[in-house]
């Protein structure tokens, strides 16, 4: 492999990345994906998510993500959270992602900051683990259900979301070593299926959940204990053109082949080089011309009582509304995982060599 070569190949590919995400900026400072039947399109939740993959990137551009923040600073709700889209109550996701993306912006009253930490806080199970949702009335009342409807599914603890707030806690002003994290990572822990993944919730793949909750114990410090069980399991699935399946069936997703690589890239990059390489260079081979990546559906919504999501043996794919799967039509959330992947890419094999 021509090294030089390769590095320019790869800054390339970055760089059409963020230019596809700059220009699918809206006017107002967010961006806008995933369409749903009830509520819209996803501004606050994708524009967080966007900001937060944007800024494992050094090449991104500082106005475009300070343009994003004050967007989000100037819709954050009286409780100090975001939601899926600004009509839609605020849940711990969404804000997690918020919050870690307001951190790189200086402008950001600290405030702000600290309002959308209590907002985190206030959603930590007995478990440990943080709920994307902690009651039911906002929700009964948004989706103007009966007094008796059940909403327990969303209220429950989930692995991505807690790894997602565990993350932006700790960019924040909460120690490593304080009950709060230690509580949560107890919950990971619990949650760990011996095999080398963590169930998701609220995606149609595992490797989602798995993501998160590798992120957030790599800042904790604790990634090492899991690493080799991962690693041999990511390895095992990645399919025989580099790319991994889409958890719906074993056809290359690049969803899942960009979480796959960044999961592999924290837990053994030297190890699991080959494979890395393989998974970069099938990315790099599908790429779209205007520096996107293509779809599929990935993000799945349960039904509101149900706690397990594997219990439900028929989703409606490429459809909308609860018991569907469906995909980023702008194809925003896909563009932003795989620059992550990219970028983590570059520095560790072009930065570190």
């Amino acid at each position: 492999m021509n090294i030089a070569l390769e590095k320019r190949n790869i800054i390339k590919v970055q760089m059409r990345a963020l230019d596809f995400l700059k220009k699918s900026q809206t006017p107002d400072g967010f961006w806008r994906d995933f369409e749903t039947r009830s509520s819209g399109a996803s501004n606050e939740w994708v524009t967080g998510y966007i900001c937060y993959h944007m800024s494992n990137c050094n090449r991104s551009d500082r106005n475009t993500i300070r343009k994003a923040c004050l967007a989000l600073e100037h819709v954050q709700r009286d409780n100090g959270g975001w939601g899926f889209q600004t009509s839609v109550p605020p849940d711990v996701d969404s804000t997690s992602f918020c919050l870690f993306a307001l951190y790189s912006c200086d402008e950001v009253k600290s405030d702000t900051i600290q309002r959308a930490i209590n907002f985190l806080l206030q959603h930590q199970h007995p478990s440990g683990g943080f709920s994307t949702y902690s009651s039911f009335e906002p929700l009964k009342s948004y989706r103007q259900r009966p007094n008796e409807y059940d909403f327990s599914g969303w209220c429950s603890p989930h692995v991505e979301v807690t790894g997602a707030a565990i993350q932006a806690l700790l960019a924040g002003r909460i120690r490593k070593k304080s009950p709060i994290i230690s509580a949560a990572f107890d919950y990971l822990c619990n949650e760990y299926n011996p095999k080398g993944y963590w169930e998701s919730y609220w995606c149609c793949t595992n490797l989602y959940a798995t993501n998160q909750a590798v992120a957030a114990l790599k800042i904790i410090g604790s990634l090492s204990m899991f690493s080799t069980s991962i690693s041999r399991y990511l390895c095992s699935i990645q399919l025989s053109d580099g790319s991994w399946g889409s958890g719906i069936d074993m056809t290359s997703c690049v969803f899942s082949t960009a979480l796959g690589l960044s999961i592999l890239m924290e837990v053994s990059p030297r190890q699991s080089k080959e494979q890395i390489v393989r998974g970069i260079h099938w990315l790099v081979a599908v790429e779209k011309e205007d520096g996107s990546w293509q779809s599929r559906p990935i993000m799945q919504i349960p039904p509101p009582n149900v706690i397990d999501p594997t219990q439900i043996k028929k989703w409606r794919y490429g459809e909308r509304g609860v018991g569907s799967c469906s995909g980023d039509q702008n194809r925003l959330l896909t563009t932003a995982t795989v620059l992550k992947a990219i970028s983590q890419y570059y520095k560790y094999f072009f930065i570190k060599e």
